[in-house]
């Protein structure tokens, strides 16, 4: 949704970081692979797979960078990490290490996890509506 806003160097790192989280907890699913390509697809970028940065690359680099952009970053990343309504185990502990690294606060991640909650079923109807799940 918001990936665009993103830089050309931030968008690779970025699905780097989409295949840390979730590879977390030890597997990536459907759910989460269809979701990284849609999110390689909305920034115009070919998905070249996962491994290509390490999570204190992508990290240190976004810690340097603008607090739209950490927040767009922590956004995406926890509608990955909810793909299927679940925050918790090493997902949650992951993305709450991303929101301290940010100096996010706390009040923030309750606000991103309660609108993902609420977009998520909307958008499950909207594919649905025009076929595609």
């Amino acid at each position: 949704m918001f990936l665009n806003a993103l830089s050309a160097e931030d968008k690779p790192k970025f699905l780097s970081l989409l295949y840390i989280i979730a590879k977390s907890d030890g597997f990536i699913d459907e759910g989460e692979i269809a979701q990284i390509g849609a999110y390689a697809q909305e920034m115009g970028i070919e998905d070249g797979g996962d491994g290509l940065h390490t999570i204190e690359e992508i990290i240190n680099q976004y810690k340097s960078g603008t607090d739209i952009t950490k927040k767009i970053v922590f956004t995406e990343a926890l509608a990955l990490a909810q793909v299927h309504g679940l925050f918790e185990g090493d997902k949650k502990v992951l993305l709450e290490n991303i929101s301290e690294e940010f100096s996010l606060p706390k009040d923030f991640t309750n606000e991103v996890l309660d609108w993902v909650n609420t977009i998520r079923p909307l958008y499950a109807k909207g594919f649905q509506l025009v076929g595609l799940i």
